[in-house]
């Protein structure tokens, strides 16, 4: 027995399986429209603070200006410009320095507004990174993992009475007859697809003899 088989023997078996999970399709759709009212925001308040001061202060506003018109044309455009998030942070970051400089340029009321903007800009640049990573189910000997946000969720074998793997959607039933099916996003080898299905039910059966 060669190493590399010694390897594959003493990693754990687990299967990955691409899936569109449609909770992290609607946070990326809302996406863009986060970014357009970000803009908005950051438009109306560069300009309210030249306007303030009757004119002066553009060196200072220009540059928010600019970053918010960036912001509404990203937010508008979005699917077509960058779908697979790439540039999502580095603009979601450029809004929060934005937001941050533009509130310490102020004082009083005008920037607690900016200051609040700032943090959720962090706090979506964050959340959102991790709306961009490839979602996919993973086998493994304790369950099932559904990818989640923050974290994914584990399904237990001991809770599933089957697992259908098919090439087109995978489908989960549960003990208590609640079901989920997600559709498949990339073709699989009917090796996987079979080793999938032969694994779960190993599994499936080795938890419920466990239980006796």
């Amino acid at each position: 027995m060669t190493r590399r088989d010694i390897m594959k023997k003493a990693l754990p078996l687990m299967y990955t399986i691409p899936v569109r999970i449609e909770s992290f399709e609607k946070r990326r759709r809302m996406i863009g429209t986060l970014h357009i009212i970000s803009g908005f925001y950051l438009l109306v308040n560069a300009a309210g603070y030249v306007a303030a001061r009757k004119g002066l202060g553009m060196e200072v506003a220009l540059p928010m200006i600019l970053m918010a018109f960036g912001a509404l044309v990203y937010g508008w455009r979005r699917k077509k410009l960058d779908p697979t998030g790439r540039y999502n942070m580095p603009i979601r970051a450029l809004e929060a320095v934005c937001f941050l400089f533009l509130a310490l340029a102020q004082s009083g009321a005008a920037s607690f507004g900016l200051y609040a903007w700032a943090v959720l800009s962090v706090l979506l640049l964050f959340s959102e990174k991790a709306l961009f990573t490839p979602t996919a189910l993973t086998f493994t000997d304790e369950g099932i993992l559904v990818p989640g946000s923050p974290k994914a969720d584990l399904l237990p074998w001991n809770i599933l009475e089957r697992v259908i793997v098919r090439p087109d959607f995978v489908t989960l039933m549960r003990n208590d007859n609640k079901y989920v099916q997600l559709e498949v996003l990339s073709a699989l080898d009917a090796t996987i697809l079979d080793g999938a299905n032969s694994f779960s039910a190993a599994q499936i059966q080795k938890s419920e003899k466990a239980s006796v």
